[in-house]
């Protein structure tokens, strides 16, 4: 899926989205888990993020993924490429908003 730079390679980047959605959600519940929360659902997740004190940092990035992910899930092919366009999902989705919530986790926890 992704060649040696980083760049997607031979896939569909209605999957990337998917994936790097999923990749995110469980940087957030390792998040959570170090303060004895589970997160039932995609709401109450969101919840815990807007509401965090810290982990708010990633809010919006979480929600671009997690818009992303739904729209090539349950939206039509056209209009997801409508939407991420180009090189949209390598740039912005995985290259800058999974970039961002995997940068934040590392510092939270060196160890990942």
């Amino acid at each position: 899926m992704l060649d040696a730079n980083g760049g997607l390679w031979n896939s569909d980047e209605r999957w990337a989205a998917v994936i790097a959605f999923y990749t995110a959600l469980h940087l957030v519940e390792s998040l959570a888990s170090q303060e004895g929360c589970r997160n039932a659902d995609h709401k109450q997740r969101d919840r815990y993020l807007a509401d965090h004190p810290e982990h708010c940092e990633i809010h919006e990035a979480y929600g671009n993924l997690h818009f992303a992910a739904h729209q090539a899930r349950y939206g039509s092919i056209g209009a997801f490429a409508r939407q991420f366009a180009g090189k949209a999902v390598e740039k912005t989705l995985i290259n800058k908003h999974l970039a961002d919530i995997e940068k934040y986790c590392e510092k939270v926890f060196p160890f990942l």
